[in-house]
């Protein structure tokens, strides 16, 4: 005899909004339609039996049983700002994996999606707030933070960190966003959320200084501009992460409540509550 499992778990019913695929016995999956619901038809028993389905051909009505949500980790709405800070949706972009972290240029939008084979993908965005892929980068560690810089020997630069102990610089070589490998760097990097960023307030006459977390609770500043085999040139211990606001650089700290603002020359301690 053949058992025949049931389900036991109550599934997520269908809802406005869902992006679905059209199921086609016929065809191959990855040849299915998609399209969004816009309107649920429940039964008599509260249940949604049918569903109405905006796709490029129009609106079509389906069996929910003939229809199979889309599995999204990941979402990048695009909005637009009125001049009184209002927040106006323009258009969104569903993806498979989780986004990690998200950074804009004038040339194009670069995101990293965490999974186990890292990606760096670069989107164009249009007047309308479309985005459309350009190109995509896989690393050997998930990404847990990206950084752009317009200043970096007069080519736009990305700083990201990635979880196989590397803090990687990229040349930006084009406007369809190829990025080049320019420098690697070796940071305790395997499991939690390390984030860096450019430094211009701490960089030198001859050099550019950059500010990456690491796991072994130090913050590092490296010279990306000297020599290869002596980057650091200076590092703060018991602090977990950084990141920069206008031209100040915070850094809170793991072993003591205060926190420390960076500004050219300037080093401010304040203390927590």
């Amino acid at each position: 005899m053949i058992p025949r499992k049931k389900w036991t778990k109550e599934a997520r019913p269908l809802q406005v909004g869902d992006l679905v695929y059209l199921v086609d016995p016929d065809g191959p999956r990855n040849l299915w339609p998609k399209g969004l619901i816009n309107e649920v038809c429940p039964g008599r028993d509260g249940r949604t039996r049918m569903v109405k389905i905006r796709t490029k051909s129009g609106v079509l009505t389906r069996s929910a049983a003939r229809v199979a949500r889309v599995p999204i980790e990941g979402l990048i709405v695009s909005y637009v700002v009125s001049g009184a800070g209002a927040l106006s949706k323009l258009r969104r972009l569903a993806l498979r994996g989780a986004v990690s972290c998200i950074s804009w240029s004038p040339m194009s939008t670069a995101l990293g999606r965490h999974s186990s084979a890292g990606l760096i993908v670069s989107y164009v965005v249009s007047g309308a707030g479309a985005l459309s892929k350009l190109r995509r980068l896989a690393l050997r560690g998930a990404v847990s933070c990206i950084s752009w810089s317009p200043w970096l020997a007069r080519h736009p630069a990305l700083l990201v960190n990635a979880n196989d102990n590397s803090l990687y610089l990229f040349r930006i070589a084009d406007r369809d966003g190829s990025l080049v490998l320019k420098k690697r760097f070796d940071i305790h990097h395997s499991s939690h959320s390390i984030r860096s960023t450019f430094c211009p307030i701490m960089s030198f006459r001859r050099g550019v200084c950059v500010v990456s977390g690491s796991e072994d609770s130090c913050v590092y500043f490296l010279d990306i501009e000297g020599h290869a085999e002596q980057p650091i040139v200076n590092k703060l211990q018991g602090m977990r992460i950084s990141f920069k606001l206008s031209n100040h650089l915070f850094i809170p700290s793991k072993i003591a409540p205060h926190a420390f603002i960076l500004t050219r020359g300037i080093c401010t301690r304040d203390a927590g509550k």
